[in-house]
């Protein structure tokens, strides 16, 4: 059976790990979530990028970062792949989803006590 596709993501940030646990229930076994400090083995550049963002590592073929890597992992979904088709087919769907995608990533520092406040401690990682 081939390995699943892997979803790694910071898991000093309550706000990815919120996220992870959804996307993760969502998915089901067809997504293996992976903490980022339990990634070893990886060149400067590498962990660099896993500090930045979420990473999707398919069973076959390249990784993605971003916001491509959160769409490949809902397509893994019932009827979840619309995104990941919009992201490669429409250049501007792509551009504003890594703006929005790269706007987040920059307020977590906020927005993970803030989702504390409002739905409580992440739960599932």
């Amino acid at each position: 059976m081939p390995k699943a596709p892997q979803l790694v993501y910071d898991d000093r940030c309550a706000f990815c790990r919120r996220l992870a646990a959804r996307l993760g229930r969502r998915t089901g076994a067809r997504l293996s979530l992976v903490p980022a400090s339990a990634v070893r083995d990886l060149s400067p550049d590498q962990a660099l990028q896993l500090n930045k963002s979420v990473v999707f590592i398919p069973s076959v073929g390249p990784w993605t970062r971003g916001a491509a890597a959160v769409f490949e992992a809902l397509a893994l979904t019932p009827g979840g792949g619309g995104g990941l088709r919009l992201y490669r087919r429409r250049l501007i769907f792509r551009w504003t989803a890594e703006a929005v995608y790269a706007a987040i990533s920059r307020m977590r520092p906020i927005l993970s006590p803030l989702c504390d406040l409002m739905w409580g401690p992440p739960e599932g990682l």
